[in-house]
């Protein structure tokens, strides 16, 4: 997860949300468990729908908050 938090201070998205998504299913496949697998790819759609949503609501806030700072040159 903190690796997942790192790589969103780059790139805050939804994109960098499922790869990280991803790559923890893929994870949890290597241990060739049959329950494992399919709970893992269950729980990470739904962590990374919430997930994905919480870091648009932040962004939204962020980018506005910019919008109405003047900009210095």
């Amino acid at each position: 997860m903190e690796e997942t938090f790192k790589e969103l201070r780059d790139k805050p998205c939804k994109e960098t949300v499922q790869a990280a998504a991803e790559k923890m299913v893929q994870s949890v496949r290597t241990l060739n468990c049959q329950t494992c697998s399919a709970t893992v790819t269950e729980g990470m759609r739904d962590l990374s729908d919430l997930f994905v949503k919480k870091v648009k609501e932040v962004v939204s806030q962020v980018t506005r908050i910019l919008a109405v700072i003047p900009c210095k040159s």
